[in-house]
């Protein structure tokens, strides 16, 4: 997951299934600049999810935005 903040602040980043129940989340403080989170298909138990739709939302600086994803297994 790609993304930029305009100056150092606290980012959050949230997966949601088709279904638009929370699987997974991650929140940190980041730097100004472009960063790039590793989300390998799991859930926030640890747990394998199915291929499907999921949407990442990303909220930071003020800002959020949702991009949908493909997730194949």
């Amino acid at each position: 997951i790609n993304f930029g903040v305009p100056y150092e602040t606290q980012a959050t980043i949230s997966v949601y299934n088709i279904s638009g129940r929370l699987v997974w989340n991650y929140s940190a403080d980041f730097n100004e600049g472009e960063h790039v989170i590793d989300w390998n298909g799991i859930d926030g138990r640890g747990q394998d999810l199915k291929s499907g739709i999921y949407f990442v939302r990303i909220a930071a600086a003020g800002w959020s935005g949702t991009e949908k994803v493909v997730l194949v297994r």
